[in-house]
């Protein structure tokens, strides 16, 4: 832990560990596929880190957006009334039913 013996600063090792962490995890998770996604990511969080007045502000409706958007996916698809499909048998359709 360099940054911690140079620094003192807990949090920052803290947070880099992680970062470093969810990286090196998601690689070996998903392999190539994790580069395009990741790159997002990144840019993403940089771009609120630089830009937003207050991050943690900006971090928490992103969070919220997100999450109201997975509801609404999750809802969606449910109001459309997917049904499982019948088996050949229950319907009397197929080869036996012939």
């Amino acid at each position: 832990m360099p940054s911690l013996a140079a620094t003192g600063d807990a949090d920052a090792a803290l947070a880099g560990f992680l970062a470093l962490g969810a990286s090196i995890l998601g690689a070996l998770v998903w392999g190539r596929r994790w580069l395009a996604p990741y790159a997002l990511i990144a840019a993403a969080v940089l771009l609120v880190l630089l830009l937003a007045p207050d991050a943690w502000v900006a971090f928490g409706l992103l969070f919220d957006l997100a999450a109201a958007g997975a509801v609404a996916w999750v809802v969606g698809t449910r109001a459309i009334g997917r049904r499982p499909r019948q088996s050949a048998r229950r319907s009397g359709a197929g080869p036996a039913a012939a």
